[in-house]
């Protein structure tokens, strides 16, 4: 129900943008590590861009449901690599940024995404499946 949710809110954000493509990703299943990596990722990429829009459900809860601009750091036939850096609120009030890196992988539909807190020691990962959204 959430994911379908998300769906919406995104699809209709990037409606406008018909030149994009736009990858929608889900995360393989008891991946969340604690919440800090949702249960989808979208991301919106023009060719002739180097940013990439984001959204998932901590941009949506943190942003205001406004997706966010990252930095594509690599492109190349076989994948895209992007980071993006929101603020967040842990349980105890603190706000901290949080270093989210994905790599999308045409060949295999897979996707991998890691996320750190600054300040922090952890690091959180997990790994999905992508499909281009219609």
């Amino acid at each position: 129900m959430k994911s379908t949710f998300l769906s919406t809110i995104f699809l209709a954000f990037v409606a406008a943008c018909a030149q994009a493509t736009v990858y929608d990703c889900a995360v393989n299943p008891g991946s969340a590590n604690g919440g800090w990596l949702t249960e989808q990722y979208f991301f919106e990429y023009q060719e002739d861009r180097k940013t990439i829009e984001i959204y998932d459900g901590l941009i949506e809860y943190f942003n205001d449901g406004k997706p966010v601009t990252g930095k594509v750091t690599g492109r190349n036939a076989a994948k895209i690599s992007c980071s993006w850096a929101p603020f967040v609120i842990d349980g105890a009030g603190q706000r901290t940024k949080m270093d989210l890196r994905a790599v999308l992988y045409f060949a295999n539909k897979e996707f991998s995404v890691q996320a750190k807190p600054v300040g922090y020691i952890d690091q959180l990962h997990a790994r999905g499946v992508c499909k281009v959204a219609e």
